[in-house]
């Protein structure tokens, strides 16, 4: 599924944005945010895109293709954290961990898989030196927390977590050995470098940084949106979804707690969500959208998973059930957006008829990456970004041979006289002049 759509789905805002964004400044540059210094650049993945951008390579799929191996890594730890062997065989719980509404971004050509999977390996690291004590798991800790952390900065919060969780109970054998020295450095500077990095997203960037909001209209209500694959449903579906979603939830969680039945990994997830508060009262640093705050869902759904395994209890099972049928409808719509017609073939019939296009009310600039990489800007593009209001747009349904558009926004036009629809997507709609 992943490799389908990391084949066959389209260029995504965000990739085409990182393109273009970084095709013509240097590694510097990128490392530094001195140009491209925004959300957007997930540094590890914009360094990607230029060495491929350097080698030629244009084919999307080829952009994706750390976040397609980050998932095999990602399936490994999972694994290894819940103990999958010959002895303990993998239970029907355990698929909603590779169901998750994150699953697409390991097709995707952003950081977010990268960030996710290596979340993973250094939350198995970390359980491995609480337990050993070994400096080996304690340098692999350090390690894969750091690449998650630069891989998506808000990544650095369960890390810190961890780290501090790990000083509480470990103590001054954290300094008792070269190695751990090593590991503890690779830590600060980590740390030292996303902070003033941080600072100049925060500053250059109000859009797509964060929220200042926590529960309503926040991070919280942002995480319940995705879970339920808000982008993805029609709105009666994914209401259904929410409600079924947050019932079954709210009795789960209390009849794990009324069990006292509480995770390491629970503690993780409430020392992680403690530093965003202090952070954000003290140093003025937005909560992190959905996306980046992705490890969430693991160091909320390994431990009830582990719940389950212990006492079976039905109320943690219905609400089990209710994720998995999340989760297949996820990958449903995972294979249908990968196969269905897409601005690739807007792009293709233009160049193929060698007509004119008009576009509105998308501002994806995987158009103009599409008409750059793929027909050496060939096609004319004209756009209009208020059609609403622009009289110009409205001139444009008489005269031009093609527009790309909302399917709102031609609904109070008499389109079908002049217009004959060729690809319909989403809300997107190709319309051909007749005339």
């Amino acid at each position: 599924m992943l490799l389908l759509s990391a084949v066959f789905a389209e260029w995504q805002y965000d990739e085409a944005w990182t393109y273009q964004s970084v095709v013509d400044i240097s590694v510097v540059d990128v490392l530094l945010y001195h140009k491209y210094n925004i959300a957007n650049n997930h540094v590890i993945n914009s360094l990607y895109f230029q060495l491929l951008q350097w080698l030629g390579v244009k084919h999307v799929f080829f952009y994706r293709l750390i976040s397609l191996f980050s998932y095999w890594f990602y399936s490994y730890y999972v694994f290894r954290l819940l103990g999958i062997n010959k002895d303990n065989k993998l239970k029907w719980y355990h698929l909603l961990l590779f169901l998750m509404p994150y699953m697409i971004f390991f097709a995707s050509g952003r950081g977010y898989g990268l960030a996710i999977a290596a979340f993973m390996a250094s939350l198995f690291y970390c359980r491995q030196f609480m337990n050993s004590r070994l400096p080996k798991n304690l340098f692999l800790f350090m390690l894969f927390g750091s690449l998650a952390s630069v891989a998506i900065f808000s990544f650095v919060l369960p890390f810190m977590a961890m780290l501090l969780i790990m000083a509480w109970i470990v103590g001054k054998q954290l300094l008792n050995k070269p190695i751990n020295l090593l590991a503890l450095a690779i830590a600060f500077f980590t740390i030292l470098y996303v902070y003033v990095h941080g600072k100049i997203i925060n500053t250059a960037d109000t859009h797509i940084v964060g929220t200042d909001y926590f529960f309503k209209n926040g991070m919280l209500s942002g995480i319940v949106t995705f879970i339920c694959l808000y982008d993805y449903l029609p709105h009666t579906v994914f209401i259904a979804y929410k409600y079924a979603y947050l019932i079954t939830f709210a009795l789960a969680v209390v009849t794990i707690l009324y069990r006292h039945d509480i995770h390491h990994k629970i503690t993780i997830a409430a020392w992680t969500i403690a530093i965003m508060i202090v952070l954000h009262f003290s140093l003025g640093a937005k909560y992190p959208l959905y996306r980046s705050v992705s490890y969430l869902l693991p160091l909320l759904y390994l431990p009830i998973c582990h719940a389950y395994h212990r006492h079976k209890n039905k109320l943690v099972a219905l609400h089990l059930c209710v994720m998995l049928i999340i989760g297949f409808t996820n990958i449903y719509m995972i294979i249908k957006n990968s196969t269905s017609a897409d601005t690739e073939d807007v792009m293709a019939y233009a160049a193929k008829n060698r007509l004119q296009l008009v576009v509105s009310d998308n501002f994806n600039p995987n158009i103009d990456l599409y008409n750059k990489l793929y027909h050496n800007d060939s096609i004319k593009i004209i756009r209009f970004e208020t059609p609403d209001t622009d009289s110009l747009f409205l001139q444009s349904l008489k005269t031009q041979p093609l527009v790309f558009c909302d399917t709102f926004t031609i609904a109070g036009t008499n389109t079908s006289q002049n217009f004959e629809p060729v690809y319909t997507f989403g809300t997107k709609i190709l319309l051909r002049n007749r005339e």
